[in-house]
């Protein structure tokens, strides 16, 4: 049980980090290799 609850306490911390990564840096297939926050980026300029 305890070793339960450290890991989901873990996984509640690195959180931020894994939504960071994934919408900042992390290239998408869908987005034509661009992170999210790229992608937003590049259609504002666009639009």
């Amino acid at each position: 049980m305890y070793g339960q609850m450290t890991s989901q306490m873990l996984m509640l911390e690195k959180l931020d980090e894994w939504f960071e990564d994934y919408n900042e840096k992390a290239p998408h297939k869908a987005l034509k290799m661009l992170s999210p926050r790229e992608y937003i980026e590049k259609t504002k300029l666009a639009g």
